[in-house]
Order: C-alpha cells, then structure tokens, then sequence
C-alpha cells in the first residue's frame, strides 16, 4: 500500500497546481491498487477526488457515483470528516439538480459533522466558491424559512442517517 499512498500524495500534488488530468490518473491507479488490496482509507480520498473532477468534467452521473460510494466508505470507516466532504459535494450536484431543500439539509449536516475539521472541499483554493454559490442559491430559491428548516434538519440528523439521506434518490 505504500505504493497507493505515494499516489495519491501525488495526486494531491497535481490537484494543487490545477493539474486535473495527471490526478485524475494517479488516483485512478490509487483506486486500483486500494480495490485489489482491500484498503478503504486511501480509497475514500481517491473517490472524493474522481468524483470531483468527473463532476467538473459534466459527467455528474459518474461523479454521483462514485461520491455516494465513497460516502458508504466514509460510513463504513466512521470518517466524520470525509463524510462531511462527500456531503458537501452531493449538495452542490442537489442544488443543481433544483432540489434546493435536500442540498439545504446536505449542506448543514456536512457543516455540522465537518465540525471544528471541516472537510475536504474547504483544503483547495478553487472549490469554496462552489459553497458559496450552491448557499446562496438555495437560500434564492427556497427563502428564509424553508431554508432555516431544512437546515435545522440537517443539523438534527445523526451520523447514519445524514448518510441514508444523501444515498437516497429524492
């Protein structure tokens, strides 16, 4: 695994110079050696990252994928941060898919959980403002109240349930 490790901090190297394609290839090999060996840590980070960049190509079908996969790996690892991470990132794909209550509740259970660690999204200079825009426009869309709500529902749900929430379709 030290092999699927040294990828993926490569990975994160190419992430943080804008260098998408060359992650992108590193943490698809991650994702195989972490598959053939069984290894569940690494791997949460890699899905995290493909899903991201699949989303930022427009494959949000695959990006979907592969975030709720790696949110039931989050789960299974009981990983509050990478949790909130994937949270975060299926609000923004709800929002812009005009369901902006359920990207609401996302949005504040992935705060909540994120807790004093935050999560992923916040580590890379080029992807808050995709916070900020998906907020801003479910607070448009749904006004005040509903969005206090829905973010009080998200505030509520404990750990297991935020992540049935999100793996639902609706």
């Amino acid at each position: 695994m030290t092999r699927a490790m040294a990828l993926a901090l490569l990975a994160g190297a190419h992430e943080s110079r804008g260098d998408a394609d060359a992650a992108l290839a590193c943490n698809h090999r991650v994702l195989e050696l972490s598959n053939a060996h069984g290894e569940s840590v690494i791997r949460s980070r890699a899905l995290w990252s493909i899903g991201i960049e699949r989303w930022r190509n427009g494959d949000r079908e695959r990006a979907t994928e592969m975030l709720k996969e790696g949110l039931q790996v989050a789960q299974q690892l009981r990983d509050a941060r990478s949790a909130a991470s994937y949270l975060e990132v299926l609000a923004w794909l709800a929002a812009e898919d005009d369901k902006p209550k359920r990207a609401a509740v996302m949005l504040s259970v992935a705060q909540a959980m994120g807790g004093a660690t935050g999560n992923y999204a916040f580590l890379f200079p080029d992807l808050p403002v995709f916070h900020e825009e998906c907020d801003q426009r479910v607070r448009n869309e749904i006004g005040a109240k509903a969005y206090d709500a829905a973010c009080e529902k998200g505030r509520s749900l404990r750990f297991d349930d935020a992540v049935s929430y999100a793996l639902r379709e609706r």
